[in-house]
């Protein structure tokens, strides 16, 4: 039976890194990256006439549900990750292993200032991002069975054979 591993936490916090190194690593793993489930823009939110990404009103959860569901039927393990992957309770409550990564305020200041994909962003919007993930991040406060605090790239094996142990 295949198995469901949601990779939670804030902007910058290693969650892409760290799927796609499971997905390499796990034997027929597929990742599903929740920024590909976005909306399109006219359809999302704003905040100060900025484009709010930091709300799950973002995403396209019909989609990504259905997206989930597929993959668990054609991959021994699927790895959903993204800034909301705690928002929905049906996938919390379907879920083997769930993976929070944190950052502490000032290091996920530092690497946000140094993202360029969305341009210069204001201060405002920074300070917006880091409380948007203190409300959305677990809304439905879900038992989280790994935490890491600023993970490190050579601590992802560990969640890896945290994985191949699962019943």
């Amino acid at each position: 039976m295949a198995k469901l591993i949601l990779i939670g936490g804030i902007s910058r916090s290693g969650k892409s890194s760290l799927a796609q190194y499971l997905a390499q690593h796990l034997p027929h793993a597929t990742h599903i990256d929740q920024d590909e489930f976005v909306l399109p823009v006219h359809q999302i939110p704003k905040i100060n006439d900025r484009t709010d990404w930091e709300t799950p009103e973002s995403i396209d959860w019909q989609q990504l549900i259905a997206k989930v569901k597929e993959s668990l039927n054609n991959h021994s393990y699927v790895l959903l990750e993204g800034i909301f992957a705690f928002q929905n309770e049906a996938l919390n409550d379907q879920a083997d292993l769930k993976v929070m990564l944190k950052l502490p305020k000032e290091e996920f200041l530092v690497k946000r200032r140094k993202e360029q994909r969305w341009g210069e962003e204001p201060e405002w919007f920074l300070e917006h991002v880091w409380k948007a993930n203190l409300i959305h991040c677990n809304p439905h406060q879900t038992t989280i069975d790994l935490t890491f605090n600023g993970i490190q790239p050579n601590e992802f094996s560990k969640i890896q054979d945290k994985i191949e142990l699962l019943p």
